[in-house]
């Protein structure tokens, strides 16, 4: 019987609802926990919950379930999205809270002291008024954050209540906000 460490259980508490991770991710991850973790300390988690059959590594840098889905590059965005929102140390994270792709909690406020609920939500081009309306109906109490394919999409999607969008440029995730976020 192998035991698992804290790291390899919050590793495995992501993947087993994105099904996908970068090693990027992992590190995000680990370091929103210990600053000052290292990629090393990462590659040993992973070889060990590979020797576990835990997980198995990918083509480009990425870990999946031994069974994996198809590796999804939106659920990869979105898992990046959470990590910067959550400053690496996301909580009660989740892919079944439809119509969100993903969720989870994260500390906010400037002593990281308030518990907020995110959601993100994909936005296919062409489909703004759709995803607007899964947004306006969804019961859960959860900030939406709005994954953006381009620049011009934010123009169609206007909520009263708090919101985020997040486009993805040279790389690098920028965020704007809207409504009443803040």
């Amino acid at each position: 019987m192998f035991y698992t460490t804290t790291e390899q259980d919050l590793i495995m508490q992501i993947l087993e609802q994105t099904g996908w991770m970068r090693t990027e991710h992992v590190l995000r991850l680990m370091r929103g926990k210990d600053p000052k973790a290292e990629l090393w300390q990462v590659e040993k988690n992973l070889r060990q919950l590979r020797y576990m059959g835990k997980l198995i590594f990918q083509d480009g840098g990425a870990v999946s379930l031994p069974y994996p889905p198809t590796a999804d590059p939106i659920m990869l965005d979105a898992v990046s999205v959470m990590l910067d929102i959550a400053d690496g140390a996301p909580s009660a994270v989740s892919s079944a809270k439809k119509p969100y792709l993903l969720t989870f909690l994260a500390l906010m406020g400037p002593k990281k002291d308030r518990l907020t609920g995110f959601g993100i939500l994909p936005v296919p081009d062409g489909k703004e008024c759709q995803t607007l309306l899964l947004a306006q109906s969804s019961d859960l109490p959860h900030v939406p954050v709005f994954l953006l394919s381009h620049e011009q999409q934010q123009k169609e999607i206007s909520l009263p209540r708090r919101h985020y969008f997040a486009l993805c440029r040279d790389g690098r995730f920028q965020y704007r906000e809207g409504g009443g976020a803040g």
